[in-house]
């Protein structure tokens, strides 16, 4: 199957590893700032706008900071469980909110972000004194897995019905001090959502 990635961080660049052993790869749209960049072993293609439909078999978004454009087949792996983890800084929120569950989700993808059907999903556990760090490495152990499935499972047809989710939106008002001591009383939350 030919796959056409989207992102370039580092964990973009894990998926890309083991999707090279099982697909052809035509290359990656680079974010417009990867927060962890990767080391992309395929073409970049930029712009996507030049790329035929017959290009590739399927879009993969990877930790993509912007808008795809063409959304027949195409797919995201989010880091965060859906329906209720969507939107942006899913791993900050999962520490300042103390859940004790996360995951990663491959979900095809809409016109309306992180609500498209869910082709399948993989959970981790939160500790109580994890940092942000730790669950971004649980992320970058569990998503080549997850993507690889997901394209397979996805290739099939299977994926169950929309869900409208949550959204965290990319701003972070609370990572302020201030404005998070007159929100929380947990000081402790936030610093281990600032490392």
């Amino acid at each position: 199957m030919k796959i056409l990635l989207y992102g370039d961080s580092y964990v973009s660049e894990l998926v890309e590893r083991v999707l090279m052993q099982h697909h052809e790869v035509i290359g990656y749209v680079p974010c417009k700032a990867p927060a962890f960049p990767g080391q992309m072993q395929s073409p970049k293609l930029w712009p996507p706008s030049e790329l035929g439909s017959d290009s590739y078999d399927l879009a993969l978004s990877v930790f993509y900071d912007r808008k795809v454009g063409r959304l027949s087949n195409a797919y995201n792996l989010h880091p965060g469980l859906l329906p209720r983890w969507g939107g942006c800084n899913i791993l900050y929120h999962t520490i300042v909110e103390k859940a004790r569950e996360q995951g990663l989700t491959f979900h095809k993808m809409t016109e309306e972000f992180d609500a498209g059907p869910i082709v399948t999903k993989a959970t981790y556990p939160v500790y109580e004194h994890d940092f942000i760090w730790n669950l971004y490495t649980r992320v970058c152990a569990l998503a080549p897995g997850v993507a690889l499935a997901g394209i397979d499972l996805a290739s099939h047809g299977i994926w169950t019905d929309s869900i409208p989710p949550s959204y965290y939106p990319r701003s972070l008002p609370m990572a302020r001090p201030g404005l998070y001591l007159d929100a929380r009383t947990d000081i402790e939350a936030w610093i281990r959502s600032q490392r």
